[in-house]
């Protein structure tokens, strides 16, 4: 039995149909349309005000646990003076002794442990405020259409000390030009700080 030109047209047009099909499927999604942009981050991360709070706040702590160990160190300076009235090898002088030493070993562990303190909550903000801008800038550009945000930097070589240092410097340099269309360090920071005004619930503005 012949297949007449109608049907055979049928088939080939179905064939075509199901191969594009199928050859569509195999296809990657294609990236979504957007634009770029650039934030200088160290600029960012030093102007907002959650950054100079936190650092108020660590500077306090810092005070408060230097008005310890300052109390410690006056004891153990008070022991040593009475340590020099007594006789080093009466029970009062050795008790005396025992006790300025344990004062003195007081002393040393709370300067580590003030040290450490520090340094961990130094660590544990600067972490979460990070993420915090990581946050507003994927807002950002998610909001604006935004497809790729590339951190730059300020190109400050002047102050290079060595030759060494200038060359990390231009290595690690990121972006080499940028028109000035294309930063958004200044709208992130003013929606962060307007943010931190509004309290937590509050969301960055677009742009």
């Amino acid at each position: 039995m012949k297949m007449t030109s109608a049907v055979l047209a049928l088939v080939l047009a179905g064939m075509l149909m199901i191969a594009g099909s199928r050859s569509a499927a195999a296809q990657p999604a294609a990236a979504p349309a957007g634009s770029i942009r650039v934030i200088d981050m160290v600029q960012v991360f030093n102007s907002l005000n959650d950054k100079k709070n936190g650092d108020a706040e660590i500077e306090q702590m810092a005070n408060d646990l230097k008005r310890q160990r300052d109390a410690v160190n006056a004891d153990l300076e008070q022991m040593a003076k009475e340590l020099q009235t007594l006789n080093a090898d009466s029970a009062i002088g050795k008790d005396a002794m025992d006790k300025a030493m344990k004062k003195g070993l007081e002393l040393q562990n709370f300067s580590s442990y003030m040290e450490q303190k520090l340094t961990m909550e130094q660590r544990v903000r600067t972490a979460a405020l990070y993420k915090k801008i990581n946050d507003a800038v994927a807002t950002y550009a998610k909001t604006n259409n935004v497809s790729l945000v590339i951190v730059t930097d300020k190109d400050d070589m002047h102050d290079a000390r060595t030759p060494q240092e200038l060359q990390q410097r231009i290595t690690l340099r990121k972006v080499i030009y940028a028109d000035e269309k294309l930063d958004i360090t200044r709208t992130i920071i003013e929606n962060m700080n307007a943010a931190s005004h509004l309290g937590p619930a509050a969301a960055p503005a677009g742009h």
